[in-house]
């Protein structure tokens, strides 16, 4: 999940989700939040204000975010993925 420099409402979807789910979760804030702003976080999810991309993604099956270029060119398109 990615904040960047959008507020978009779909990650606090995506973490008040989370608990539920069989996963463990990255959030990066960006410049925009302190993580406090968040309130409590799940114990399957890692707030960070910042984490080198490439090496995230590289850990990742899925990707929720605002659909800004950076994160959508660094984890890719289905049809670049074989």
């Amino acid at each position: 999940m990615s904040r960047s420099t959008a507020i978009d409402p779909q990650n606090c979807a995506a973490l008040d989700a989370a608990p539920a789910r069989p996963v463990q979760a990255l959030l990066t804030t960006g410049p925009v939040m302190d993580a406090v702003e968040l309130g409590a976080i799940p114990a399957n999810v890692t707030v960070e204000a910042w984490v080198p991309q490439a090496e995230a993604l590289s850990y990742t099956t899925a990707v929720v975010c605002h659909g800004g270029l950076g994160t959508l060119s660094g984890a890719g398109s289905p049809w670049k993925r074989q």
